[in-house]
């Protein structure tokens, strides 16, 4: 996950990315309503545009989520805001909060999902190149799986990357990763990793066992208390099984 903004309590920023994960989540959002308004609304309701930005920054691509779903253009405003979130909040590689090349890549997975969704409609505002590692590669399931639950933001359509490959090749470890978090009770990284397992082609991978995620995202979303961040990732996976069986 990204290391927070710097520049006020966590929990502020905390609070201020929940309620923007909430208004993406809700229903006329991930069906299209535009995204100006819905960061409009954000820097209105802060007393610190600052702290508002610093949530557009935290989400990153799922700012962008109901445009990639129903594959509209980010108009000008969105992308506006969103550039200066980035520029405001660079996560910068040689701060102390790097703690490993697994978080570094996990970051420069995020923001290049972010980068080329923007591109995709003529938004060249980011520069973040496609990483050039993978986190957790090689792994065993369990720390592999926890690394994509935090890399969920790229579980959307129009994307494509080695990180996706990987999912894709290694399905049934996410819906051992997914399991496991529900038994545990750890609902962020199951709608994360159901989230992943929704965006994946219907044909499964090289180990030919599919995993139907639609009664993992159900049963979280009728579940209800998962907090706005997982409840984001509960509706992107769902929206985009809606998408599918269309």
């Amino acid at each position: 996950m990204h290391p927070p903004p710097t520049a006020g309590p966590p929990t502020t920023y905390a609070a201020a990315t929940d309620r923007l994960a909430a208004r993406i989540a809700h229903a006329h959002a991930l069906a299209g309503a535009g995204g100006a308004g819905r960061l409009r609304v954000l820097l209105r309701d802060s007393a610190d545009s600052r702290i508002a930005l610093g949530a557009v920054r935290l989400l990153g691509a799922d700012v962008l989520a109901p445009e990639a779903m129903e594959r509209t253009a980010a108009d000008a405003q969105t992308a506006d805001l969103i550039g200066r979130a980035y520029a405001l909040f660079p996560g910068r590689p040689d701060d102390a909060l790097w703690t490993d090349s697994d978080t570094f890549a996990v970051t420069a997975w995020r923001d290049w999902a972010a980068a080329r969704l923007l591109a995709r409609h003529g938004w060249d505002l980011l520069p973040h190149p496609q990483p050039a590692t993978l986190p957790a590669d090689g792994l065993s399931w369990q720390p592999w799986s926890a690394r994509m639950a935090q890399l969920a933001p790229l579980a959307l359509p129009g994307l494509d990357s080695p990180v996706h490959r990987a999912a894709a090749a290694r399905r049934t470890d996410l819906a051992r990763g997914a399991t496991r978090a529900v038994l545990r009770r750890d609902h962020a990284t199951a709608a994360a990793l159901g989230r992943w397992l929704a965006v994946l082609p219907a044909e499964p991978g090289p180990d030919r066992r599919e995993f139907d995620p639609a009664p993992l995202l159900d049963h979280l979303r009728l579940f209800g208390d998962v907090g706005a961040r997982a409840g984001l990732d509960v509706r992107i996976g769902l929206r985009l099984l809606d998408l599918v069986r269309r």
